[in-house]
């Protein structure tokens, strides 16, 4: 009996596959942003279709350099980010097309500005770090749809999707998506 168990579940494990990528270890979070000057600070502007993000330039910088952030960090280079941070700009901004676009509006969007290498690797690269800067409050979110900054009502759940994927998805008062990661692909 043992042995048909043990042969059994050897067998299960075998077939389910799950691939983590990043852990953060939440199922539901409140979202508290803060308010960010962005007349004296350096930041980082990253627009996404419901919404437009802010953070500030050092608690991106602070944040990969962090022993701490490694569990998000690992396995990803971040030094094209890390290159434009020290340039010291006083406002980099970045939209997202490659994350929350179907093909078919991202070449809509190119065939009215060229694709940019620069662009295209600082979004790659700021995809999990956003992620973690939002969980620790270190951002402020303006709805585009309520033309106005939320302060209030945002919160970030767990989500199960497709064959086992998991996705960590951020969610506006009302419901809309304004910005999201997949945590683990399944199979």
């Amino acid at each position: 009996m043992t042995l048909r168990f043990s042969i059994a579940f050897l067998f299960t494990a075998l077939t389910i596959q799950s691939y983590s990528q990043v852990d953060f270890g939440i199922r539901k979070q409140k979202l508290r942003p803060i308010f960010i000057d962005t007349t004296r600070e350096n930041i980082f502007i990253y627009e996404v279709p419901n919404a437009i993000l802010y953070f500030k330039q050092d608690d991106i910088k602070n944040f990969i350099d962090n022993p701490e952030n490694k569990n998000v960090l690992a396995n990803y280079g971040y030094k094209t980010f890390q290159d434009t941070l020290i340039k010291k700009t006083r406002q980099i901004k970045i939209t997202d097309i490659y994350f929350y676009y179907d093909q078919r509006q991202r070449d809509s969007i190119f065939r009215q500005q060229p694709e940019n290498v620069l662009t295209k690797q600082l979004n790659e690269e700021f995809y999990f770090l956003g992620a973690g800067l939002i969980l620790r409050g270190q951002f402020m979110v303006y709805s585009k749809a309520n033309k106005k900054f939320i302060t209030k009502g945002l919160v970030a759940k767990r989500q199960k999707g497709y064959l086992g994927q998991r996705n960590l998805v951020f969610y506006l008062q009302d419901k809309r998506q304004f910005y999201g990661i997949v945590t683990s692909l399944g199979e």
